[in-house]
């Protein structure tokens, strides 16, 4: 749902002469970010976009599960984009386990300037990871898969009909 109390109703206007300083510039680019998702989130909604079709891994890795590379939408409007094949290890997870997706910022301080005193940028990298839960978090995320394992001494299989997944499947 688009909760607009949540976006700036204002802008950086910039003029001839004023100083750009770090809270101007990420005040802009905040902004923009936020339109940007809000935009995302009213014509795509979240979800899968394309690809992370969720497989299980082979026989020789029987408690894993292969997500394919892929984009999804977070609830946010985040995308999500996972550039390459990944292989999850759902190891002892009972019941009906949920494999999500979900996205987060990390602050990285460029190698060269370690105080940040000499006016070099930071930067922040969207990562994201995957995760087998139990129950569905209270964080943004895009579910991927459920599985419901009832012996983890079995192993995970593809599904023969993906509308009424088994046990394992």
């Amino acid at each position: 749902v688009y909760e607009a109390g949540k976006f700036s109703r204002e802008r950086v206007f910039a003029v001839d002469g004023m100083a750009v300083t770090a809270e101007i510039w990420n005040a802009a680019h905040d902004y923009h970010r936020q339109m940007l998702s809000a935009s995302i989130r009213a014509v795509q909604g979240n979800g899968i976009i394309e690809g992370l079709h969720v497989y299980a891994a082979t026989p020789a890795n029987p408690q894993s599960i292969h997500i394919d590379p892929g984009v999804a939408v977070d609830n946010l409007g985040r995308i999500i984009v996972n550039p390459e094949l990944l292989t999850h290890n759902l190891r002892d997870q009972i019941g009906l386990v949920y494999l999500i997706l979900m996205a987060d910022e990390e602050s990285i301080t460029p190698s060269r300037a370690n105080d940040q005193s000499d006016g070099s940028p930071k930067h922040k990298r969207s990562e994201f990871f995957v995760r087998a839960l139990t129950e569905l978090p209270t964080e943004p995320y895009v579910e991927l898969a459920r599985i419901r394992r009832n012996d983890i001494s079995l192993a995970i299989k593809n599904a023969t009909d993906a509308e009424q997944a088994g046990a394992q499947e």
